[in-house]
């Protein structure tokens, strides 16, 4: 049978068959689907894949081990960054050793391809941030080593999307340097145990997620208060609820405690543009089933437009639909 496309979903590349059956002459044009991580020190070994990667692996993230320790940024910027994975636009970096570069140098040649990352290193974080020109969403968490850096190189940063949880103390001031630097074009972070403070009055900011059980100071309730187009707000704390009681913008509350402890909000824009979507702890399925008609009909019954209580009900869809949405 003749087949004009082949793909082939496979988790390594260093399979000599897989590269014989790429190799070989066929009227069908071939794909590969890589579905593996991909080891820092056999990249070289797995070049020959890049040219045939589905349009649809590209898109994904690509997850790379440094499986080994590496000492000169360039080399590792040029590996990761301008060598034959610069194809990915979404990367994913974990590593075995730690890295004992000086991340915080501009390299002569930057990258323009890359547009997320996710790594636990401060180093890789600090290198691509200054090098990355096209970097529009960072990750960096459970970074537990020290970190050597104050602020960035480069003055400007265009992050969109900046995730941090799980960081060291010390990496404190550098994520201030990353969120002052951002703040003209960030419109989401994700963060625990961040200084909101190079945010305040931030114009540009449409999603506030805070991760489940971070405790927030004062310091950061105020700054909080001064985001006046968020349209998307997720937390546990009432305190932050509060502070946009009179907001003509939020659409989205995704709430991460309790149904019951939820406060009622007096909105004065139309409820008809507002959308609550809970997201209910398992753990507390329990004391939860039959409650959502008690919350329908007692606490601000027009702003719950939406309501997925995830695992409560089977058919929840048909339960909401007729029942509690009016």
């Amino acid at each position: 049978m003749d087949c004009k496309k082949i793909i082939v979903d496979t988790c390594t590349l260093l399979d000599k068959k897989l590269q014989e059956f790429f190799s070989s002459q066929s009227k069908a044009i071939k794909f590969i689907d890589n579905q593996g991580d991909i080891n820092y020190s056999e990249i070289w070994l797995v070049e020959w894949a890049c040219k045939y990667f589905s349009q649809n692996c590209l898109d994904k993230d690509i997850s790379i081990n440094l499986d080994s320790d590496i000492d000169d940024a360039e080399v590792l910027f040029e590996t990761l960054f301008n060598g034959s994975l610069k194809l990915f636009k979404h990367k994913r970096i974990d590593m075995d050793y730690g890295i004992t570069i000086n991340g915080n140098v501009c390299i002569p040649k930057r990258d323009t391809h890359t547009q997320s990352l996710y790594t636990h290193s401060f180093n890789l974080a600090v290198l691509a941030l200054n090098n990355c020109t096209g970097l529009t969403k960072q990750e960096i968490g459970n970074a537990n080593e020290h970190c050597q850096y104050q602020e960035l190189k480069i003055e400007s940063l265009s992050l969109q999307e900046l995730i941090i949880y799980n960081i060291h103390y010390s990496g404190i001031s550098l994520i201030s340097d990353i969120l002052n630097k951002s703040k003209d074009t960030l419109s989401s972070i994700e963060f625990d145990g961040v200084d909101l403070s190079p945010l305040r009055n931030s114009t540009q900011l449409r999603q506030l997620t805070i991760i489940y059980d971070t405790p927030i100071n004062h310091a950061n309730l105020e700054v909080i208060r001064t985001f006046p187009n968020l349209e998307a707000l997720d937390t546990g704390e009432n305190r932050i609820v509060a502070q946009f009681n009179e907001s003509q913008t939020l659409k989205i509350l995704r709430w991460q405690n309790r149904i019951d402890q939820i406060e009622d909000l007096q909105y004065p824009c139309d409820p008809e543009q507002i959308k609550y979507v809970l997201l209910i702890p398992d753990q507390e399925l329990d004391i939860l089933i039959g409650f959502p008609l008690k919350i329908c009909k007692c606490k601000c019954t027009l702003w719950y437009r939406e309501l997925y209580l995830r695992g409560i009900f089977y058919n929840w869809e048909t339960l909401i639909k007729s029942e509690y949405v009016p």
